[in-house]
Protein backbone atom coordinates (compact mmCIF):
# COMPACT_ATOMS: atom_id res chain seq x y z
CA UNK A 1 0.00 0.00 0.00
CA UNK A 2 1.23 3.65 -1.06
CA UNK A 3 2.65 5.45 2.52
CA UNK A 4 0.77 8.40 1.37
CA UNK A 5 -2.45 6.14 1.84
CA UNK A 6 -2.05 4.42 4.88
CA UNK A 7 -4.19 4.44 7.54
CA UNK A 8 -3.34 6.10 10.47
CA UNK A 9 -5.65 4.42 13.01
CA UNK A 10 -8.94 3.95 14.28
CA UNK A 11 -9.96 6.07 17.42
CA UNK A 12 -10.88 3.74 20.59
CA UNK A 13 -14.20 5.18 22.19
CA UNK A 14 -15.80 4.53 25.19
CA UNK A 15 -19.21 3.55 26.18
CA UNK A 16 -20.92 3.30 29.31
CA UNK A 17 -17.36 2.96 31.05
CA UNK A 18 -16.32 -0.02 28.93
CA UNK A 19 -13.08 0.42 26.45
CA UNK A 20 -14.66 -0.36 22.30
CA UNK A 21 -12.29 -2.05 20.03
CA UNK A 22 -9.65 -0.56 17.57
CA UNK A 23 -13.36 -0.23 15.39
CA UNK A 24 -15.62 2.66 14.46
CA UNK A 25 -18.20 0.25 14.03
CA UNK A 26 -17.84 0.49 17.80
CA UNK A 27 -18.95 3.89 18.23
CA UNK A 28 -21.71 4.12 20.51
CA UNK A 29 -21.64 7.51 21.03
CA UNK A 30 -23.79 10.41 19.70
CA UNK A 31 -22.52 11.43 15.64
CA UNK A 32 -19.62 13.69 15.98
CA UNK A 33 -20.56 17.39 15.63
CA UNK A 34 -19.06 18.63 12.16
CA UNK A 35 -18.03 22.26 11.78
CA UNK A 36 -18.30 24.47 8.90
CA UNK A 37 -16.93 27.87 9.27
CA UNK A 38 -17.12 30.47 6.26
CA UNK A 39 -14.86 33.08 5.24
CA UNK A 40 -15.73 36.92 4.98
CA UNK A 41 -16.48 35.72 1.03
CA UNK A 42 -19.00 33.01 1.81
CA UNK A 43 -16.46 30.04 0.76
CA UNK A 44 -16.71 26.96 3.44
CA UNK A 45 -12.80 26.79 4.75
CA UNK A 46 -12.58 24.33 7.29
CA UNK A 47 -14.36 21.11 7.84
CA UNK A 48 -13.36 20.07 11.61
CA UNK A 49 -15.24 17.06 13.05
CA UNK A 50 -15.37 17.07 16.65
CA UNK A 51 -15.11 13.32 18.32
CA UNK A 52 -17.92 11.47 20.29
CA UNK A 53 -17.11 11.67 23.85
CA UNK A 54 -18.61 13.79 26.27
CA UNK A 55 -17.49 16.65 27.21
CA UNK A 56 -14.85 15.85 24.73
CA UNK A 57 -12.21 18.07 26.14
CA UNK A 58 -9.60 18.31 29.12
CA UNK A 59 -9.73 20.74 31.85
CA UNK A 60 -13.35 22.61 32.09
CA UNK A 61 -16.27 21.22 30.31
CA UNK A 62 -17.17 24.27 28.92
CA UNK A 63 -16.53 24.80 25.31
CA UNK A 64 -13.73 26.75 24.50
CA UNK A 65 -11.79 27.11 27.58
CA UNK A 66 -8.37 26.80 28.04
CA UNK A 67 -6.66 23.60 29.47
CA UNK A 68 -3.66 22.18 31.01
CA UNK A 69 -2.91 18.64 29.95
CA UNK A 70 -0.14 16.14 31.59
CA UNK A 71 1.39 13.13 29.14
CA UNK A 72 4.02 10.97 30.47
CA UNK A 73 5.84 8.37 28.50
CA UNK A 74 4.84 4.56 29.36
CA UNK A 75 7.76 2.10 30.01
CA UNK A 76 8.50 -1.49 28.30
CA UNK A 77 6.51 -3.94 30.14
CA UNK A 78 3.61 -2.00 30.78
CA UNK A 79 0.09 -4.11 30.67
CA UNK A 80 -2.51 -2.76 28.02
CA UNK A 81 -4.05 -6.13 28.30
CA UNK A 82 -7.36 -3.95 28.90
CA UNK A 83 -7.09 -2.93 24.75
CA UNK A 84 -6.46 -6.55 24.18
CA UNK A 85 -5.27 -10.38 25.53
CA UNK A 86 -1.99 -10.38 26.09
CA UNK A 87 -1.36 -6.53 25.04
CA UNK A 88 2.04 -4.92 26.68
CA UNK A 89 3.71 -2.22 25.82
CA UNK A 90 7.21 -0.92 24.47
CA UNK A 91 8.84 2.05 25.45
CA UNK A 92 9.40 4.34 22.35
CA UNK A 93 13.09 4.12 23.07
CA UNK A 94 13.04 0.68 22.49
CA UNK A 95 12.01 1.15 18.86
CA UNK A 96 12.11 4.77 17.99
CA UNK A 97 15.50 6.47 16.80
CA UNK A 98 17.03 8.70 18.59
CA UNK A 99 15.35 12.55 19.10
CA UNK A 100 12.21 11.11 19.48
CA UNK A 101 11.15 12.49 22.36
CA UNK A 102 12.40 15.96 21.09
CA UNK A 103 9.96 15.60 17.96
CA UNK A 104 7.06 14.39 20.58
CA UNK A 105 7.42 17.58 22.51
CA UNK A 106 7.61 19.25 19.10
CA UNK A 107 3.95 17.27 18.36
CA UNK A 108 2.55 18.71 21.62
CA UNK A 109 3.48 22.18 21.20
CA UNK A 110 2.65 22.20 17.52
CA UNK A 111 -0.74 22.18 18.88
CA UNK A 112 -0.18 24.88 22.41
CA UNK A 113 0.84 27.10 19.42
CA UNK A 114 -2.54 27.04 17.96
CA UNK A 115 -5.03 27.13 20.87
CA UNK A 116 -5.61 28.05 24.34
CA UNK A 117 -3.94 24.42 25.73
CA UNK A 118 -0.34 24.32 27.49
CA UNK A 119 1.16 20.60 28.11
CA UNK A 120 3.31 19.23 30.79
CA UNK A 121 5.31 16.55 30.53
CA UNK A 122 5.28 14.21 33.85
CA UNK A 123 6.96 10.73 35.29
CA UNK A 124 4.98 7.72 34.36
CA UNK A 125 4.31 5.08 37.25
CA UNK A 126 4.05 2.08 34.87
CA UNK A 127 0.27 1.61 35.98
CA UNK A 128 -1.36 -0.79 33.65
CA UNK A 129 -3.38 1.13 30.50
CA UNK A 130 -6.93 2.34 31.79
CA UNK A 131 -6.06 1.67 36.00
CA UNK A 132 -5.74 4.29 38.18
CA UNK A 133 -2.22 5.92 38.06
CA UNK A 134 -0.51 9.21 38.75
CA UNK A 135 0.99 8.92 35.13
CA UNK A 136 -0.09 11.72 32.79
CA UNK A 137 -3.42 12.46 31.49
CA UNK A 138 -2.30 11.58 28.51
CA UNK A 139 0.01 8.11 28.34
CA UNK A 140 2.09 7.24 25.12
CA UNK A 141 3.56 3.74 24.44
CA UNK A 142 4.31 1.28 21.81
CA UNK A 143 3.06 -2.08 20.75
CA UNK A 144 2.64 -4.42 18.23
CA UNK A 145 -0.69 -3.64 15.70
CA UNK A 146 -1.03 -5.42 12.62
CA UNK A 147 2.38 -5.88 11.03
CA UNK A 148 4.06 -3.01 9.24
CA UNK A 149 2.02 -1.44 6.74
CA UNK A 150 -1.30 -1.32 8.44
CA UNK A 151 -2.96 0.77 11.44
CA UNK A 152 0.19 3.50 11.86
CA UNK A 153 -0.93 4.45 15.46
CA UNK A 154 -4.39 4.98 17.77
CA UNK A 155 -5.11 7.39 20.18
CA UNK A 156 -8.01 7.33 22.47
CA UNK A 157 -10.45 10.52 22.85
CA UNK A 158 -10.51 12.63 25.43
CA UNK A 159 -12.71 12.27 28.90
CA UNK A 160 -15.25 10.30 29.62
CA UNK A 161 -13.24 7.59 27.82
CA UNK A 162 -12.91 4.62 30.33
CA UNK A 163 -11.17 5.21 33.46
CA UNK A 164 -7.82 6.27 32.56
CA UNK A 165 -7.82 5.61 29.06
CA UNK A 166 -8.67 9.10 27.72
CA UNK A 167 -5.75 10.71 25.59
CA UNK A 168 -4.08 7.59 25.48
CA UNK A 169 -1.48 7.04 22.10
CA UNK A 170 -0.01 4.14 21.26
CA UNK A 171 2.24 3.26 17.99
CA UNK A 172 2.92 0.31 16.22
CA UNK A 173 6.06 -1.02 17.68
CA UNK A 174 6.54 -3.15 14.13
CA UNK A 175 6.29 -0.25 11.77
CA UNK A 176 9.30 1.83 10.38
CA UNK A 177 9.70 4.97 12.71
CA UNK A 178 12.23 8.16 11.31
CA UNK A 179 12.78 11.79 12.10
CA UNK A 180 11.59 13.72 9.21
CA UNK A 181 10.36 13.72 5.34
CA UNK A 182 11.87 11.64 2.66
CA UNK A 183 13.15 8.05 2.24
CA UNK A 184 11.03 5.12 3.97
CA UNK A 185 9.63 4.86 7.41
CA UNK A 186 7.17 7.30 9.18
CA UNK A 187 7.80 10.51 10.34
CA UNK A 188 7.56 10.49 14.27
CA UNK A 189 6.09 14.21 14.35
CA UNK A 190 3.68 13.87 11.74
CA UNK A 191 1.92 10.73 13.15
CA UNK A 192 2.20 12.00 17.06
CA UNK A 193 0.45 15.37 15.77
CA UNK A 194 -1.92 13.12 14.44
CA UNK A 195 -2.81 11.06 17.57
CA UNK A 196 -2.49 14.26 19.93
CA UNK A 197 -5.68 15.77 17.81
CA UNK A 198 -7.20 13.10 18.83
CA UNK A 199 -6.03 13.15 22.54
CA UNK A 200 -7.23 17.21 22.48
CA UNK A 201 -11.08 15.85 21.09
CA UNK A 202 -10.63 15.99 16.83
CA UNK A 203 -12.37 13.26 14.74
CA UNK A 204 -11.01 12.02 11.23
CA UNK A 205 -12.12 14.44 8.49
CA UNK A 206 -12.74 14.52 5.11
CA UNK A 207 -10.60 17.16 4.13
CA UNK A 208 -7.64 16.02 1.97
CA UNK A 209 -5.24 18.66 3.40
CA UNK A 210 -5.73 18.43 6.99
CA UNK A 211 -3.65 16.47 9.81
CA UNK A 212 -6.55 14.90 10.76
CA UNK A 213 -7.32 13.03 7.80
CA UNK A 214 -6.89 9.25 8.60
CA UNK A 215 -3.80 8.56 5.70
CA UNK A 216 -0.58 9.56 6.12
CA UNK A 217 1.07 12.30 4.22
CA UNK A 218 4.25 14.52 3.60
CA UNK A 219 2.50 17.05 1.55
CA UNK A 220 2.77 19.11 4.64
CA UNK A 221 3.73 19.05 8.21
CA UNK A 222 1.58 19.75 11.31
CA UNK A 223 -1.71 20.65 12.06
CA UNK A 224 -3.43 22.95 8.77
CA UNK A 225 -6.39 25.15 8.81
CA UNK A 226 -9.30 22.91 9.58
CA UNK A 227 -7.06 21.21 12.25
CA UNK A 228 -6.38 24.81 14.05
CA UNK A 229 -9.99 25.62 13.69
CA UNK A 230 -11.00 22.53 15.22
CA UNK A 231 -8.86 22.81 18.20
CA UNK A 232 -10.36 26.38 18.85
CA UNK A 233 -13.06 25.76 18.76
CA UNK A 234 -12.89 22.97 21.69
CA UNK A 235 -10.29 25.32 23.57
CA UNK A 236 -10.57 28.74 22.05
CA UNK A 237 -7.41 30.10 20.56
CA UNK A 238 -4.29 30.43 22.41
CA UNK A 239 -3.70 32.38 24.95
CA UNK A 240 -2.31 36.19 24.54
CA UNK A 241 -1.44 38.97 27.10
CA UNK A 242 -3.16 42.06 26.03
CA UNK A 243 -0.35 45.37 26.33
CA UNK A 244 0.10 48.32 24.48
CA UNK A 245 1.25 48.45 20.91
CA UNK A 246 5.12 47.68 20.84
CA UNK A 247 7.09 49.63 18.71
CA UNK A 248 10.39 47.63 17.17
CA UNK A 249 13.79 49.27 15.96
CA UNK A 250 15.98 47.86 14.15
CA UNK A 251 19.94 48.28 14.42
CA UNK A 252 23.10 46.42 12.72
CA UNK A 253 25.42 45.40 15.48
CA UNK A 254 28.97 43.49 15.22
CA UNK A 255 28.88 40.34 13.76
CA UNK A 256 27.80 37.27 16.16
CA UNK A 257 27.35 33.81 14.27
CA UNK A 258 27.56 30.78 16.83
CA UNK A 259 27.62 27.83 14.76
CA UNK A 260 25.00 25.00 16.06
CA UNK A 261 25.68 22.61 13.60
CA UNK A 262 27.66 20.07 16.09
CA UNK A 263 25.10 20.65 18.87
CA UNK A 264 21.44 21.63 17.49
CA UNK A 265 18.59 19.32 16.53
CA UNK A 266 18.56 18.61 13.26
CA UNK A 267 15.60 18.64 10.95
CA UNK A 268 14.01 19.29 7.58
CA UNK A 269 17.23 18.13 5.34
CA UNK A 270 16.23 17.41 1.86
CA UNK A 271 12.93 19.83 2.57
CA UNK A 272 11.60 22.34 0.84
CA UNK A 273 8.42 24.16 1.62
CA UNK A 274 7.61 21.84 4.71
CA UNK A 275 6.70 23.72 7.77
CA UNK A 276 7.83 22.64 11.49
CA UNK A 277 7.80 23.21 14.86
CA UNK A 278 9.63 23.57 18.19
CA UNK A 279 9.48 24.52 21.82
CA UNK A 280 11.18 27.68 22.92
CA UNK A 281 11.93 26.56 26.07
CA UNK A 282 10.76 29.98 27.78
CA UNK A 283 7.89 32.77 27.16
CA UNK A 284 8.87 35.38 24.27
CA UNK A 285 6.81 38.70 24.13
CA UNK A 286 6.42 39.31 20.20
CA UNK A 287 4.40 42.75 19.91
CA UNK A 288 2.84 42.42 23.28
CA UNK A 289 1.87 38.60 23.06
CA UNK A 290 3.77 35.27 24.73
CA UNK A 291 4.74 32.48 22.81
CA UNK A 292 6.43 29.39 24.28
CA UNK A 293 6.98 27.54 20.61
CA UNK A 294 7.55 28.85 17.17
CA UNK A 295 6.92 27.77 13.47
CA UNK A 296 9.62 27.82 10.61
CA UNK A 297 9.96 26.18 7.18
CA UNK A 298 13.33 25.88 4.84
CA UNK A 299 12.46 29.32 3.23
CA UNK A 300 13.94 31.35 5.91
CA UNK A 301 10.06 32.44 7.67
CA UNK A 302 8.96 32.07 11.31
CA UNK A 303 5.70 32.36 12.09
CA UNK A 304 3.82 31.96 15.77
CA UNK A 305 0.37 30.67 15.99
CA UNK A 306 0.79 28.53 13.17
CA UNK A 307 2.77 27.41 10.29
CA UNK A 308 3.18 29.13 6.81
CA UNK A 309 5.01 27.42 3.79
CA UNK A 310 4.69 30.22 1.37
CA UNK A 311 7.72 29.74 -0.79
CA UNK A 312 6.83 33.29 -2.70
CA UNK A 313 8.02 36.18 -0.33
CA UNK A 314 5.94 39.49 0.21
CA UNK A 315 6.07 42.89 0.94
CA UNK A 316 5.35 43.16 4.68
CA UNK A 317 4.44 46.43 4.49
CA UNK A 318 1.34 45.99 2.15
CA UNK A 319 0.58 42.61 1.74
CA UNK A 320 -0.70 40.02 4.54
CA UNK A 321 1.27 36.65 4.10
CA UNK A 322 -0.90 33.23 4.31
CA UNK A 323 -2.77 33.23 7.58
CA UNK A 324 -1.85 36.52 8.44
CA UNK A 325 0.42 35.25 11.64
CA UNK A 326 2.94 36.99 13.32
CA UNK A 327 5.75 36.51 11.37
CA UNK A 328 9.66 37.26 11.16
CA UNK A 329 11.63 37.08 8.48
CA UNK A 330 15.36 36.45 8.49
CA UNK A 331 16.13 35.99 5.00
CA UNK A 332 12.31 34.99 3.40
CA UNK A 333 13.00 33.46 0.00
CA UNK A 334 12.24 30.14 -2.07
CA UNK A 335 15.25 28.44 -0.23
CA UNK A 336 15.48 24.37 0.23
CA UNK A 337 17.58 21.74 1.37
CA UNK A 338 18.91 19.74 -1.09
CA UNK A 339 22.62 20.50 -1.24
CA UNK A 340 24.24 17.43 -2.34
CA UNK A 341 27.60 16.68 -0.28
CA UNK A 342 26.50 19.24 2.61
CA UNK A 343 25.03 19.40 5.60
CA UNK A 344 22.14 21.09 4.17
CA UNK A 345 19.92 21.12 6.68
CA UNK A 346 18.09 23.10 9.74
CA UNK A 347 19.42 23.14 13.34
CA UNK A 348 17.98 24.26 16.27
CA UNK A 349 18.63 24.81 19.94
CA UNK A 350 17.51 26.65 23.40
CA UNK A 351 20.82 27.73 24.89
CA UNK A 352 21.36 29.89 28.38
CA UNK A 353 20.22 29.80 32.67
CA UNK A 354 16.75 30.18 32.68
CA UNK A 355 16.26 33.98 32.63
CA UNK A 356 18.98 34.50 30.17
CA UNK A 357 17.84 31.62 27.50
CA UNK A 358 18.40 32.35 23.71
CA UNK A 359 16.40 30.32 21.21
CA UNK A 360 19.02 29.43 17.98
CA UNK A 361 17.57 28.71 14.97
CA UNK A 362 20.13 28.07 12.02
CA UNK A 363 19.67 27.79 8.08
CA UNK A 364 23.04 25.61 6.88
CA UNK A 365 23.52 25.03 3.65
CA UNK A 366 20.44 26.22 2.18
CA UNK A 367 20.04 26.82 -1.72
CA UNK A 368 17.82 28.88 -3.79
CA UNK A 369 15.17 27.03 -5.62
CA UNK A 370 15.73 25.04 -8.31
CA UNK A 371 19.29 25.41 -8.01
CA UNK A 372 21.21 28.36 -7.19
CA UNK A 373 25.38 27.85 -7.66
CA UNK A 374 25.61 28.27 -4.31
CA UNK A 375 24.27 27.70 -0.86
CA UNK A 376 23.73 30.10 2.04
CA UNK A 377 23.74 30.00 5.83
CA UNK A 378 22.08 32.47 8.34
CA UNK A 379 20.40 32.30 11.60
CA UNK A 380 18.21 34.01 13.72
CA UNK A 381 18.29 34.14 18.23
CA UNK A 382 15.49 34.75 20.06
CA UNK A 383 16.18 36.16 23.32
CA UNK A 384 14.61 35.58 26.77
CA UNK A 385 13.41 38.28 29.24
CA UNK A 386 14.88 41.22 26.54
CA UNK A 387 12.93 39.70 23.84
CA UNK A 388 15.44 40.74 21.44
CA UNK A 389 15.07 39.30 18.05
CA UNK A 390 19.00 38.46 16.50
CA UNK A 391 19.51 38.28 12.26
CA UNK A 392 23.08 36.98 11.84
CA UNK A 393 24.29 36.19 8.03
CA UNK A 394 27.59 34.29 7.48
CA UNK A 395 27.04 33.71 3.80
CA UNK A 396 24.48 35.38 1.76
CA UNK A 397 25.82 34.94 -1.95
CA UNK A 398 24.27 32.07 -3.55
CA UNK A 399 25.59 33.07 -7.10
CA UNK A 400 22.41 34.12 -8.75
CA UNK A 401 20.07 37.08 -8.18
CA UNK A 402 18.91 35.60 -4.62
CA UNK A 403 22.48 36.88 -3.74
CA UNK A 404 22.36 39.30 -0.40
CA UNK A 405 18.56 39.52 -0.10
CA UNK A 406 18.25 40.49 -3.54
CA UNK A 407 14.99 38.27 -3.82
CA UNK A 408 14.42 38.32 0.07
CA UNK A 409 12.11 39.60 2.75
CA UNK A 410 14.13 40.89 6.09
CA UNK A 411 11.48 42.25 8.89
CA UNK A 412 9.17 41.17 11.61
CA UNK A 413 5.31 41.96 11.36
CA UNK A 414 2.65 40.83 13.44
CA UNK A 415 -1.36 39.98 12.63
CA UNK A 416 -2.24 42.73 10.36
CA UNK A 417 0.95 44.51 10.58
CA UNK A 418 0.58 45.77 7.03
CA UNK A 419 -2.57 47.78 8.46
CA UNK A 420 -2.25 48.56 11.53
CA UNK A 421 1.77 49.22 11.12
CA UNK A 422 3.14 46.64 13.53
CA UNK A 423 5.59 46.12 10.94
CA UNK A 424 9.35 46.68 10.54
CA UNK A 425 10.83 45.75 7.10
CA UNK A 426 14.35 45.88 6.94
CA UNK A 427 14.62 45.59 3.31
CA UNK A 428 12.70 43.73 0.88
CA UNK A 429 13.92 42.27 -2.73
CA UNK A 430 16.92 44.48 -2.63
CA UNK A 431 20.66 42.89 -2.49
CA UNK A 432 21.59 44.61 0.80
CA UNK A 433 22.48 41.94 2.98
CA UNK A 434 26.49 41.19 3.74
CA UNK A 435 28.22 38.42 4.18
CA UNK A 436 29.04 38.58 8.10
CA UNK A 437 26.64 40.76 9.12
CA UNK A 438 24.48 40.60 12.37
CA UNK A 439 21.22 43.32 12.92
CA UNK A 440 19.25 43.23 15.66
CA UNK A 441 15.77 44.39 16.19
CA UNK A 442 14.42 45.58 19.79
CA UNK A 443 11.34 45.90 21.35
CA UNK A 444 11.76 50.09 21.82
CA UNK A 445 10.57 50.43 25.59
CA UNK A 446 13.36 47.51 26.21
CA UNK A 447 17.11 49.12 26.35
CA UNK A 448 19.38 47.56 23.93
CA UNK A 449 21.44 44.87 25.76
CA UNK A 450 24.72 44.78 25.76
CA UNK A 451 25.09 41.70 25.01
CA UNK A 452 23.86 38.82 22.81
CA UNK A 453 25.22 35.48 22.10
CA UNK A 454 27.75 36.23 25.02
CA UNK A 455 29.20 39.70 23.82
CA UNK A 456 27.86 42.11 21.15
CA UNK A 457 29.81 45.42 22.24
CA UNK A 458 28.27 48.28 20.96
CA UNK A 459 30.64 51.00 21.64
CA UNK A 460 33.14 48.96 19.03
CA UNK A 461 31.09 50.61 16.20
CA UNK A 462 32.08 53.72 15.09
CA UNK A 463 28.94 55.80 14.44
CA UNK A 464 29.22 56.09 10.83
CA UNK A 465 28.69 52.19 10.75
CA UNK A 466 25.65 52.03 13.01
CA UNK A 467 22.68 51.45 10.81
CA UNK A 468 18.88 52.20 12.75
CA UNK A 469 15.50 51.70 11.33
CA UNK A 470 13.11 53.06 13.46
CA UNK A 471 9.09 51.41 13.04
CA UNK A 472 6.68 53.36 11.80
CA UNK A 473 3.07 54.08 13.65
CA UNK A 474 0.16 54.57 11.47
CA UNK A 475 -2.38 56.97 13.47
Amino acid sequence: MSTSRKNLLFSLLVALGIIGVPSTAMALAAPPYEGHHYGDDGLNKDDFVVGPTSPGKWGSPVPRTEATVTYSFMPTGTDCSDEFFGCTVTAFADFMPTGFQTEIQNAFAAWSAVANLTFLQVPDDGAPFNAPTSSGEIRLGGHTFDGPFGTLAHGYYPPVNGLTAAGDIHFDSEETWKIGFGGSGFDIFQVAAHEIGHAIGLDHTDVPNSLMNPFYTEAFRGPQADDIAGARFIYGPFDTVPNPTVNYTATEVPFSFQDISSIGTRVLAGADDSPTFANLGFNFNFYGTEYNSVSWTPNGLMTFGGSNGQFSNIDLTTTAPFGNLPSIAVLWDDWQFFSPGTDASYYYTTMGAPGSRSFITQWNFAEGYFDSPSPVTFQSVLFEGSNNILFSYLDVDSGDFRSFGGDATVGIRDTDGHLNGEVLQWSFNSPVIRNEESILFSPQSVPEPTSTLGVLVFGALGAGSLLKRKQQQKA
